[in-house]
């Protein structure tokens, strides 16, 4: 039951998220401001912070869209429990020479600490 559950909260967040990102970064970021353009060309009252105000919200309506649906993508990854496939092999298990070696580094940290305290 508990698997059920995350899988729906993640599925929830997943298409959450994608309508957000579409909402905000296509019609609020791209669509309008490229209709109000139109607009202000059809009725010729067009001035160039007008244009220049758009034409930045549409170069940024982009990642916008990636912005927040990155945030959908990463807590439906959180709620599924899904990891980097890559992660072993980016990630390789420490070597049992590094181990020795921050053992060792450890002790004589605490060594000269117990020193000082003396």
């Amino acid at each position: 039951m508990e698997k059920k559950k995350h899988f729906v909260i993640a599925v929830a967040f997943y298409v959450l998220g994608t309508l957000a990102a579409l909402y905000f970064g296509v019609f609020l970021m791209f669509l309008k401001p490229v209709y109000l353009l139109w607009l202000g060309f059809i009725q010729h009252k067009l001035h160039a912070g007008f244009v220049l105000h758009m034409l930045v919200r549409i170069a940024l309506s982009s990642t916008m869209f990636g912005f927040i649906w990155c945030i959908g993508y990463v807590f439906f990854n959180h709620f599924m429990g899904t990891e980097d496939p890559d992660w072993e092999s980016l990630n390789p298990a420490p070597d049992e020479s590094e181990d020795a070696i921050a053992e060792s580094i450890h002790n004589s940290v605490s060594n000269s600490i117990s020193q000082m305290n003396e």
